[in-house]
């Protein structure tokens, strides 16, 4: 899996995620989503022949890039208290 950010001016971050399917950018998408501060949060994939995805997000304030970081770090800390659950 590669990912990497093709725009961030503040407000709006586009990032590219490749060697995928769909289901962590929309997981990301739909954690976002909820989140205070964000405008608007989708996974997209812009041609069915190509192999990216895209995850577009866009805040309210020019903040979107730790807005981000605080949506993988609790997706990262639900993951672990899972994981913890089924091991019991």
């Amino acid at each position: 899996m590669e990912a990497s950010i093709v725009e961030n001016d503040g407000k709006k971050m586009v990032i590219h995620f490749n060697g995928m399917d769909m289901t962590v950018p929309e997981l990301l998408a739909s954690k976002l989503s909820g989140m205070e501060g964000i405008e608007f949060a989708a996974a997209r994939q812009p041609h069915p022949e190509r192999p990216d995805i895209e995850l577009i997000v866009i805040a309210e304030k020019k903040n979107v890039k730790t807005i981000f970081s605080n949506a993988l770090n609790e997706l990262v800390e639900s993951m672990d208290e899972l994981k913890g659950k089924l091991k019991k």
